[in-house]
């Protein structure tokens, strides 16, 4: 053995190609059929899948106040993964290959315990699932409160209206509630000679088509054309009756009586506005209060909402309202992520490993006092190193992971994660495409690399004038490689704020650098 991709599994196939980061859009056949055949359930990630499908199936039997589920990690974590496959493996009419969605995660987990209980949920309840991914939701600058998008995307989920306006949206709802909307049909076809499904879909026609009707069919609404015209739906629209009639209207369309909501981002859309925290607590208290656990919310976020969580500085003050409606945590911790890392990309073979064992055993001294890092206030830098974490991550080690991760999370802070690729996709790219892969045993990575596979996210945001400054230094010292090694490790450190940038530090992880 001599260069380090001659220590993988060759099963692992370090070229083949990852997603950047799993989405709430990428709901094709083929998406989820790659996604879910890539998946690693880890221990922790097993334990989260039967804590969270034993709250819904007692839930659902037996009525429950509980009725939030708040699943946190760091950007490209697997948070989305979780939720989306959580709240898709309820769809029965989603299929991958023939078979259901459900049972392809369930074959992932492999318990039968929790599989039992899966089926259980189903068979008796078939929840209506409803995605909702919040980070594409703001128009415009403009950001609506989240129980608005909850509620007009239902409607549009149940083909309720074609219509995109939310007036004429609420006024096809208040139809079908009061048993109007065949009548308002049929007046449309006859003093308009066309029926409402060619128009419902201009925003424009349908608002001045609802505001000419709505006196004949709903007059104790709409006195006149006027006070359709005039109505403000923010002080018109009582929150929980209009969810009450929603989840009454899901139950006539559907057949289903329970709902599951997953929200994609709910803490990068809410943090930084106070008003947007309270109507997702208002939401959530109605849900609570008038459902009885026959809707659920699975949210996730980059943030906790417990204050002694050890990453709290990500949390804005004001999310801890949310706490207690959101009693049930999956919290996606970096060693789920080093696990996961581990079992899809840098898994070795039999030889590798016992190669690596070796290696280690024969220089465990010189690495750990090389790598130790000095004045760190967040211990999340300063691991303890085993043969086995050595040997699992080789050629990074866990420091570089958690690097890595908070860099992405600070990055993803700034431009909302926006082309931003996940920790095992960079980590393929520095293996392959920086050919990391193709070094003599015995090297590591290290913020070199970082450097180089972020740089053209770093331009993308406020970091622009490090980059910048680090390449100009580049240019300078070029030919010298250790400087220009020390160049791209300042630079890319600069970005983490809990980070002691003093001289011993970055000259440790140059020097890890090195082998």
């Amino acid at each position: 053995m001599h260069k380090i991709q001659d220590l993988f599994d060759p099963t692992k196939q370090l070229n083949r190609t990852i997603e950047s980061v799993v989405t709430f859009g990428a709901n094709t056949e083929q998406d989820l059929s790659s996604e879910i055949r890539e998946y690693v359930v880890t221990d922790k990630l097993h334990k989260n899948y039967e804590d969270v499908i034993t709250d819904l199936q007692t839930a659902f039997d037996d009525s429950s106040k509980e009725v939030g589920i708040w699943v946190s990690g760091f950007y490209g974590s697997g948070k989305s993964s979780f939720a989306k496959y959580l709240g898709l493996s309820f769809d029965k009419s989603v299929m991958i290959d023939g078979v259901s969605f459900g049972d392809k995660l369930m074959s992932r987990i492999q318990d039968t315990a929790i599989t039992a209980m899966h089926r259980t949920i189903i068979s008796r309840h078939n929840p209506q699932v409803v995605m909702i991914d919040l980070s594409t939701q703001s128009v415009a600058g403009k950001i609506a409160n989240v129980s608005d998008i909850v509620y007009y995307e239902t409607l549009k989920l149940l083909g309720v209206t074609k219509c995109t306006d939310q007036k004429v949206m609420c006024f096809i709802d208040l139809l079908h509630s009061e048993g109007k909307y065949e009548e308002f049909c049929r007046l449309v076809e006859t003093e308009k000679n066309k029926s409402w499904e060619s128009v419902e879909s201009n925003d424009l026609a349908a608002n001045l088509i609802a505001a000419n009707l709505a006196p004949r069919v709903l007059p104790a609404y709409f006195p006149d054309s006027a006070s359709f015209k005039n109505i403000n739906l923010s002080s018109a629209l009582n929150e929980k009756e209009r969810f009450v009639r929603l989840h009454k209207l899901v139950k006539e369309k559907t057949g289903k009586d329970k709902i599951i909501y997953v929200l994609d981002e709910v803490g990068q859309y809410v943090a930084s506005n106070v008003d947007l925290i309270l109507n997702v607590q208002g939401m959530m208290q109605i849900f609570k209060d008038e459902f009885r656990g026959d809707v659920w919310v699975i949210a996730t976020a980059q943030q906790t909402l417990t204050e002694d969580n050890r990453q709290a500085q990500l949390n804005s003050n004001e999310l801890f309202r949310l706490n207690d409606r959101f009693p049930v945590k999956v919290d996606i911790e970096a060693n789920d992520i080093k696990e996961i890392i581990t079992k899809r990309l840098l898994g070795k073979s039999k030889d590798g490993s016992d190669y690596l064992k070796r290696l280690f055993s024969q220089n465990e001294g010189l690495l750990k006092n090389s790598i130790h890092l000095t004045l760190q206030e967040r211990s999340i830098y300063n691991q303890l190193l085993t043969d086995e974490t050595f040997t699992n991550l080789y050629p990074f080690l866990p420091v570089h992971i958690d690097i890595l991760l908070s860099l992405l999370q600070k990055l993803a802070s700034r431009t909302g994660g926006v082309g931003l690729r996940s920790v095992i996709r960079l980590i393929r790219d520095i293996l392959v495409d920086n050919h990391l892969a193709d070094a003599t045993i015995g090297q590591l990575a290290g913020p070199e690399h970082f450097y180089d596979v972020l740089h053209s996210d770093m331009e993308r945001n406020s970091a622009k004038e490090i980059v910048i400054s680090a390449d100009k230094a580049i240019s300078i010292f070029n030919g010298d490689k250790l400087a220009v090694r020390i160049c791209k490790t300042i630079a890319v450190m600069q970005l983490l704020d809990d980070f002691n940038l003093s001289f011993d530090n970055p000259m440790c992880l140059v020097i890890q650098q090195r082998g």
